[in-house]
């Protein structure tokens, strides 16, 4: 019977180890994924903002769009802007220029 054992120790083993890689690459995957969205979308940048067409220096989430496009839901809000705090609560409309910008 010990050899039983032995052979079923190895057998499970080896099926831990076959369902684990799977997994790895997909973490990889998701980990690359979030940190090139992050620090693509890293800093401040200038923007046409809808309500008012002027031009605006505004700061993205970065590390919460990372986070999010790790998961293949991607959402992009911003951390600043030179309209707030008069203007804090916008719809923040800008950020789809800011996306069409990324994807690029």
């Amino acid at each position: 019977m010990p050899a039983q054992d032995s052979q079923m120790m190895q057998f499970l083993g080896i099926m831990v180890t076959i369902s684990l890689i799977p997994m790895a690459v997909v973490l990889v995957y998701m980990i690359r994924k979030g940190l090139k969205t992050g620090s693509q979308l890293q800093g401040g940048r200038t923007v046409t903002c809808p309500e008012t067409g002027d031009e605006v220096t505004v700061e993205v989430d970065a590390k919460h769009a990372g986070y999010t496009a790790a998961y293949d839901s991607e959402e992009v809000r911003l951390t600043d802007c030179t309209r707030w705090p008069e203007k804090a609560g916008c719809r923040q409309d800008c950020v789809g220029e800011i996306k069409h910008e990324a994807a690029k």
